[in-house]
């Protein structure tokens, strides 16, 4: 399910018509975190960040919440950053994760668009617009 319900979309300022596809403004990244380095995940979560950055989009990075907290703590802080985006990035790795597993659902719940490696160079390619 990849709805797209709640996603703006551009307008042609003289008509009013829609432009394009629907583009999501911020996307939140979802992956593996536990069993991994730190140093492993830290660089696959900012390569990611970095290049939907460079595409135009806000992007949440839950890698870099780093404070102490317990897994079920950070798990509800990254389901309130979740529900304020307007899609889900997943990483390659994210199946291998209950967490990201959850995040997931939790997106398709909350109607995000769900970016994957079935989708992602559409989505990864520059923003021609400013909206």
């Amino acid at each position: 399910m990849h709805s797209k319900t709640s996603l703006r979309e551009p307008k042609d300022s003289r008509k009013g018509r829609n432009m394009g596809i629907k583009r999501p403004k911020r996307v939140y990244i979802s992956g593996k975190i536990t069993g991994l380095s730190e140093k492993e995940w830290t660089e696959n979560f900012e390569a990611v960040e970095k290049a939907l950055t460079d595409a135009g989009y806000r992007v949440i990075n839950p890698a870099k919440v780093k404070i102490d907290l317990d897994y079920s703590e950070y798990l509800t802080i990254d389901i309130i950053l979740l529900s304020r985006c307007d899609a889900i990035y997943m990483l390659d790795n994210w199946q291998d994760s209950n967490g990201a597993k959850i995040e997931r659902k939790a997106a398709e719940v909350l109607n995000l668009t769900v970016i994957d490696s079935s989708n992602r160079e559409i989505y990864l390619k520059k923003v021609c617009e400013k909206e």
